[in-house]
């Protein structure tokens, strides 16, 4: 019989495995199937050891001494089993990538803001395929070698459990010109494995987060012609190990640019540095000429004044220069008077920058010795 003080292994047409699991080989009239298919779903897809509470039984109506249950009684298990299989579903279904889980979360809201939905970040939904979700590249094991080739895996394209993998991690966000209008979270420094973050010609607002330079895989980053404010963080130049361009062109970014915390740092493998069109001010940022490796250099339009350092002129890979409209002075370093740069490279500067290849320099009368203008 069902007595609730005994445990269920012994009533009546249940039967136990040796771990006193609830087998439910239920042998009842045909109106118990529905009781016996609850009781095999438990079983076998939960795989719960349980010895049911009684107590808990009796509430939901079952008789003392029956050797069915009642209608009422079946209803009610009927109803928590479904209940239990509905919940385990739903937690199975879940994405549980630490990334894909910080890339819902965290970084499409703070990105998309309070504007109406974005076409481009509505993609990144899990009833979406992982392939189809725009703007993203990611790794099956955290390296570029092991890289998803959604583009050239059909079978991939149209995965839609991918996304639940737990191994996946995100390498690069390339998202220009998709008129994002929220801001740069500080969580985007928590991907272990991003390599690249192009997020430029958007209109995101706010700061650069200091959290971005704590990247640790972070090669290239482009947040250019945005509506960026505020200083650029000093911790960017940690990413300087591997940084191999920054690009951040045509925001409201202000102050002096800060130098690195390690003064010898030279950058080896930065190539694209560029901070025109910002509101940076302050004397040419002599850490620069460290960057030997540079083939692009952009300091135009912002507010640097004083004299040009010599060591930038002897960069042997830089093919863009880029000094105009600032308010640089005194005679050109030597090393450009023999350089592959004209005049269009130092245009719109203070009337007092000259020297090849822009006017020779000559003394002054009345100025002191050493004194240069332009002729």
């Amino acid at each position: 019989m069902w007595d609730p003080r005994r445990c269920h292994c012994v009533w009546v047409y249940l039967e136990c495995d040796a771990r006193e699991t609830l087998a439910a080989k239920l042998k009842p009239p045909p109106r118990n199937l529905l009781f016996v298919a609850a009781s095999l779903h438990l079983s076998l897809s939960l795989s719960l050891s349980i010895c049911l509470s009684c107590s808990a039984l009796w509430a939901s109506g079952l008789p003392k001494m029956s050797p069915f249950p009642s209608k009422t009684a079946t209803f009610s298990l009927f109803f928590i089993f479904v209940f239990v299989f509905a919940f385990s579903s739903f937690s199975s279904s879940q994405p549980t990538s630490p990334d894909v889980l910080l890339l819902l979360n965290t970084i499409r809201p703070a990105l998309e803001g309070a504007a109406a939905a974005n076409a481009e970040l509505s993609s990144w939904n899990t009833s979406l395929p992982l392939c189809l979700w725009r703007g993203l590249r990611w790794s099956a094991g955290g390296s570029a070698a092991s890289a998803l080739r959604c583009d050239n895996d059909s079978a991939l394209r149209s995965n839609l459990s991918l996304s639940l993998e737990p191994s996946l991690r995100l390498l690069s966000i390339r998202l220009p010109a998709a008129a994002l209008a929220g801001s740069l979270p500080p969580e985007l420094g928590q991907f272990s494995f991003l390599e690249a973050l192009y997020l430029g010609v958007n209109s995101l607002k706010g700061g650069i987060p200091l959290e971005l330079g704590n990247a640790p895989a972070l090669a290239e980053l482009d947040l250019a012609e945005n509506a960026l404010d505020g200083a650029l963080p000093p911790s960017i130049w940690n990413l300087c190990g591997r940084l191999i361009l920054l690009r951040v062109h045509g925001n409201n970014l202000s102050g002096n640019v800060p130098d690195p915390a390690d003064p010898s740092e030279t950058c080896a493998r930065l190539r694209v540095l560029d901070l025109g069109r910002n509101r940076f001010q302050g004397p040419f940022p002599e850490f620069i000429g460290g960057f030997r490796e540079l083939t692009e250099l952009d300091l135009s339009s912002n507010n640097f004044s004083g004299l040009i350092p010599d060591s930038i002129g002897g960069f042997r890979n830089l093919q863009r220069l880029n000094l105009t409209y600032n308010n640089f002075t005194g005679p050109l370093p030597a090393s450009f008077q023999d350089s592959r740069f004209t005049a269009e490279a130092f245009q719109g500067n203070n009337p007092g920058l000259c020297g090849r290849p822009l006017d020779r320099c000559r003394s002054s009368p009345g100025l002191s010795s050493g004194a240069m203008r332009a002729s």
